[in-house]
């Protein structure tokens, strides 16, 4: 079975990550209609909500996802500290970048983030005196949430120590990718590199624009 050698834990571990990248590119490009103002954003989440059984099929297939890539994350995590040899610890460690050191602890704050973030703005739980005032005119408006919400320094504060965490994370995430699947040349490795940290940094600078704005300028 491909999950039973690490090449293959390894293999299902990048490909899963895609997936959540995918996504991520998907939800910032949605959540740019912020810049556009509160009936634009309200009318891209009424869009969402009026999918009804796909939006569930969606969240459904990358909470499967998301799981799937935590325990390849673990696992791996484990395997690696149990079979690597002391004497080769220190070169090994000089050899792996900062990103590629600390991608299972970035990962568990991404982890963290994104149970936070769907009990912040899906079930809407950890902020109730925010949701009623945004459900104040007869229907929820996502706009008002979100505009109380960041304009609160530590629920900001979250956020950008979250997306420090995606932005470290992604720029070896999508070099690995490559290396799983085979992709990666000495000819093509200095590209991919870059282009990890050039994605990793428009998603970052992109998704932090959010709560900044509110946070600074109040939109």
């Amino acid at each position: 079975m491909i999950w039973q050698t690490s090449v293959g834990k390894k293999l299902l571990m990048a490909l899963t990550g895609i997936l959540m990248l995918l996504f991520l590119v998907g939800h910032t490009l949605g959540n740019l209609s912020f810049y556009w103002g509160a009936d634009a954003l309200n009318a891209y989440a009424e869009h969402l909500r009026a999918l009804g059984p796909l939006l569930w099929i969606e969240r459904l297939i990358m909470a499967g996802v998301l799981v799937l890539h935590v325990a390849l994350g673990i696992t791996l995590f484990w395997e690696n500290s149990q079979a690597k040899p002391v004497r080769y610890a220190k070169s090994r460690y000089q050899e792996a970048g900062p990103a590629s050191r600390t991608m299972f602890y970035t990962g568990l704050v991404i982890l963290a983030f994104v149970v936070y973030h769907l009990l912040h703005f899906t079930v809407r739980v950890t902020n109730p005196a925010i949701y009623e005032a945004a459900s104040g005119e007869g229907h929820f408006g996502v706009y008002r949430m979100a505009e109380m919400s960041f304009q609160s320094p530590w629920i900001s504060l979250i956020y950008l120590a979250a997306m420090a965490a995606v932005l470290i994370h992604l720029s070896h995430g999508v070099g690995s990718f490559f290396q799983s699947v085979g992709w990666n040349t000495d000819w093509t490795k200095a590209w991919v590199n870059t282009g990890s940290y050039v994605l990793a940094g428009i998603l970052f600078a992109t998704l932090v624009s959010i709560p900044a704005a509110f946070c600074l300028f109040g939109m």
